[in-house]
């Protein structure tokens, strides 16, 4: 799977999100993990998109590269979430978090230097697939 991450400085529970996702017609599952409460969302019978709750009080920033704290020093979300996907179900996911940042705002960052690039509702339609973007970034990087 690889990985998105979701800032809105509003207040958003995996709970929120799991009703948004099942008015859009998905099946959902939030459960306790050994590390917190998660959320799948099925995109069919057995595959699913996976939401993860993170906080700089709980130290899941620290990690973050330079770039990138900058950007959450900037922007002071209230709430994070990882959102583990498969790059095949870009088209259908695409669609579930358009429906998320219409509904509690927000923006959605690449796993790269900066979040590049940001997804946001107004320009979501026009990105392509991030895991294509962080596979040029890393040949570029690799040489």
């Amino acid at each position: 799977m690889v990985d998105l991450f979701y800032f809105t400085r509003d207040a958003v529970s995996l709970e929120d999100i799991a009703r948004l996702a099942e008015q859009a017609g998905y099946r959902t599952l939030v459960f306790g993990a050994a590390s917190g409460p998660e959320l799948n969302t099925y995109y069919n019978d057995e595959d699913f998109w996976q939401w993860i709750p993170i906080s700089r009080k709980d130290g899941d920033f620290r990690s973050f590269d330079r770039k990138s704290k900058e950007v959450i020093d900037t922007f002071r979300p209230v709430s994070a979430f990882i959102v583990a996907y498969q790059p095949m179900s870009w088209p259908s996911l695409r669609s579930l978090l358009k429906r998320v940042m219409e509904c509690f705002g927000g923006w959605i960052g690449s796993d790269t230097d900066g979040w590049q690039p940001i997804f946001t509702f107004d320009n979501i339609d026009k990105q392509p697939n991030p895991s294509y973007i962080a596979a040029v970034q890393w040949r570029e990087r690799e040489g």
